[in-house]
């Protein structure tokens, strides 16, 4: 298969660039003996590669942990523009807008867990919590319908 690949980019004068390629092995781990070749240089062998800004891990597993680091990102900075007398529906709205689509880029190509399920809304349930600095105790199903905003299972799914 590489040598397919390595005839179509000399045929088409493409050229590929070694130190942005990468080998996975899905599924198992791969021979510490067999190297990769690709215009004379070894490729790198990996245990998780991005594509299209999903991670995938070995296990053909997505690890969705770069999108709660973002929607963290993206929360936390919404939170330090707006200050602290800011209007809470509205920052809602900028965190629906803003974060949601960090966390949740790629979730069409998913499989989540119910413990999954689980961290995706804590994630947005802390959210909530922190916007309207009160509720902790308080179950969020109640808050949710009250401010018209979904769940983020009900949006994966």
């Amino acid at each position: 298969m590489v040598n397919i690949c390595a005839a179509y980019v000399v045929h088409w004068a493409i050229k590929l660039n070694t130190l942005k390629s990468q080998c996975i092995s899905f599924g198992g781990s791969h021979s510490s003996d067999f190297t990769v070749m690709l215009n004379g240089s070894a490729v790198q062998w990996v245990d998780k590669i991005k594509y299209l800004g999903c991670y995938f891990n070995q296990g053909c597993t997505i690890d969705y942990s770069a999108g709660i680091h973002k929607f963290y990102g993206n929360f936390n900075n919404i939170l330090s523009v707006l200050g602290h007398s800011r209007n809470e529906i509205s920052t809602l709205h900028l965190v629906n807008s803003y974060c949601i689509p960090s966390l949740l880029y790629g979730c069409e190509i998913w499989s989540l867990n119910s413990s999954d399920y689980h961290k995706m809304n804590v994630i947005w349930n802390n959210a909530f919590r922190k916007i309207f600095q009160c509720c902790w105790r308080i179950t969020q199903t109640s808050f949710h319908s009250t401010t018209s905003f979904s769940f983020i299972n009900d949006v994966v799914e």
